[in-house]
């Protein structure tokens, strides 16, 4: 082999774990991604976010009526 081969060799070789290197930290990210969405609560409706039950409409149990 030459010293032009060589070089050539060593490019790709180069070439070829930079690609893998970026794949790997693309492949962090997704995981990362995954992660995070994985770990935020739902998003709440409004009817939820006051303390209705889903199956109640709005205003049902935000007051309490005693009577004596």
């Amino acid at each position: 082999m030459s010293s032009v081969s060589n070089a050539v060799t060593m490019g790709q070789m180069q070439i070829s774990v930079a690609k893998m290197q970026l794949e790997a930290v693309e492949q962090q990210g997704r995981d990362a991604l995954t992660l995070i969405h994985a770990s935020t609560p739902p998003q709440v409706s409004a009817a939820a976010a006051t303390g209705a039950p889903a199956n109640a409409s709005a205003g049902v149990g935000e007051r309490l009526n005693v009577v004596a």
